[in-house]
Parts: C-alpha cells; sequence; structure tokens
C-alpha cells in the first residue's frame, strides 16, 4: 500500500511540475523572436519586398512607436508591424465556419523593433507550432504558411 501512495504522489508532483516548466516555456515557444542583419529600415522594405515576391499582400504597416508617443508616453523606439495576407491561404481555411475562430490571429504579423543595445528584432507568432493545436485544414494551411514565412525571414537574418 505504501509503494502505491508513493507511486501516486510522485506521479502528482511529476505532473505538476511538468505543468510549471510548460507554463514557463510557452512564451518561449510561441514566438519566434529573430536578429536581423540589417538596419531599422532595410529590415522593413526587405521584408515587404519578400512578402510580394512570395504572393503575399501587405495590408497594413503600423508605426507603433509613434502611437505610442502620439499619447505622451516615452520613446520606446522604432516598431513597426507589417500585417501580410494571402488570400488562397485565408479563403482555404475560413470557407468552413468551423475554422473561424482563428480570424483573430489574422493576418500573419512581423514586428520589427530596435532594441537599447542596438539591436533590430523580427518577432512573430509561431505559427507552425500554433498550427498543431488545431489539426486539419488550419493545421496543413497553416504549416505551410509557417514555410513561407521561413523563406521571407530569410532575406534578413541570413
Amino acid at each position: 500500500m505504501k509503494k502505491v501512495i508513493y507511486l501516486v504522489v510522485g506521479l502528482l508532483l511529476g505532473a505538476i511540475l511538468m505543468g510549471i516548466v510548460v507554463w514557463n516555456k510557452m512564451p518561449d515557444l510561441m514566438m519566434i523572436n529573430l536578429e536581423s542583419k540589417y538596419d531599422f529600415q532595410t529590415t522593413v522594405d526587405k521584408l515587404i519586398i519578400a512578402a510580394y515576391d512570395n504572393g503575399w499582400e501587405v495590408v497594413n504597416e503600423i508605426d507603433i512607436q509613434e502611437r505610442i508617443m502620439s499619447f505622451d508616453y516615452g520613446d520606446i523606439l522604432r516598431m513597426q508591424v507589417i500585417e501580410i495576407c494571402h488570400a488562397d491561404h485565408s479563403y482555404t481555411i475560413l470557407q468552413d465556419d468551423n475554422n473561424k475562430k482563428i480570424a483573430g490571429i489574422m493576418p500573419c504579423r512581423f514586428a520589427v523593433y530596435e532594441t537599447h543595445d542596438g539591436k533590430v528584432m523580427i518577432s512573430k507568432m509561431n505559427i507552425g507550432l500554433l498550427s498543431k493545436m488545431f489539426g486539419g485544414v488550419i493545421q496543413k494551411v497553416m504549416g505551410g504558411v509557417a514555410e513561407e514565412e521561413k523563406t521571407m525571414l530569410k532575406t534578413v537574418i541570413e
């Protein structure tokens, strides 16, 4: 009987520890953060060109620095979000009402920002990992999107 209690307690503690580890690692897993080899504006320009070259449309560019400063907050350094959309991919996912729940994370986004130590970084959601949580058409299409994003990012990180 004692062995069973130790086993149950051990399994419970192991599950709790694993939950804590996963919870703490999720931000690093869900977001991809890469350093650009170019200056800020060149990085933004090259990502926009790469999007068009890969059949995507740039649907919006948001100057986050300007917006923050317009509310009289301090300077956060340059930061721009580039929103891109691929109509074929969007249609393939969104034609099914059951898949429309992911519209809140569409279109895809790259955030380009400067750090106080002079680096230019690109941040994006880990679409490949996220797609696995949904399965089906979403996983298939978003898994392909993840590969297309890697191709676009190569223009500024390699």
